[in-house]
């Protein structure tokens, strides 16, 4: 059963600021397309800072603080490759990611569900067309951007799920093209074109799993505050 819809989201506080890491000074005012990103900015080894563009405005998202943000990444990567090999309509991929749904961005989703016949089995990102789904964790680096700006940019370009997990409150913020949010805090259903059965997580329960588990991650505890500046 589908947890509760929701409105549209309250504006987040601060929201009239960028949040991530702010931009270097050399940075600023360059004109960037996503080759010159990948050519001087993006180190593929490691996965941050992660350098995105979008419609042609550059993203700099420093690491999360909390150890936090990788278990819940983790724990849906695990999970939806498992329900991905009983229902094989698409495949399960994480950052570091070139995803160009449009000439002026790049995007690297924390996770992301490419489709058959739209990326599934690429030898590289230039086969990606399309996503069937796209996940960000939230961090406080990231949350304006997770939550504003991405999500109006994927339902832009028709990815049909959206997905903003909140784990400091223990829920999944999720949208589609219209951009109707609606929060889910006990059970996530994701029924992808194609697949015979849903995806069905108990939210409680992944939470538990995910976070219960360890102790406090360094960090964990902090406010969720946002850097200034953009990204």
């Amino acid at each position: 059963e589908w947890a509760r819809e929701s409105s549209p989201l309250p504006p987040i506080a601060g929201a009239e600021q960028s949040m991530g890491m702010p931009h270097p000074t050399e940075l600023a005012g360059e004109r960037w397309t996503p080759d010159r990103v990948w050519a001087e900015l993006v180190q593929e080894d490691q996965a941050w800072p992660r350098y995105e563009l979008l419609e042609g405005e550059l993203v700099v998202t420093p690491a999360p603080k909390s150890y936090d943000h990788q278990r819940v990444i983790r724990g849906l990567l695990l999970r939806l490759h498992a329900y991905l090999e009983r229902e094989p309509v698409g495949e399960v991929l994480f950052a570091p990611a070139d995803i160009r749904l449009d000439p002026a961005s790049t995007t690297q989703p924390d996770l992301f569900v490419l489709s058959v016949g739209r990326g599934a089995g690429a030898a590289d990102w230039r086969g990606v067309t399309g996503l069937l789904l796209a996940c960000e964790a939230l961090s406080p680096g990231s949350r304006r951007h997770d939550r504003v700006r991405k999500r109006r940019y994927y339902a832009a370009r028709g990815v049909a799920d959206y997905w903003v997990v909140d784990a400091e409150s223990r829920l999944f913020e999720r949208n589609g093209p219209d951009e109707r949010v609606t929060v889910h805090e006990e059970t996530l259903l994701w029924h992808p074109a194609g697949a015979r059965e849903p995806f069905v997580l108990d939210v409680p329960a992944f939470f538990a799993e995910e976070l219960d588990a360890w102790p406090a991650s360094p960090g964990a505890s902090e406010p969720g505050g946002e850097a200034s500046g953009d990204g």
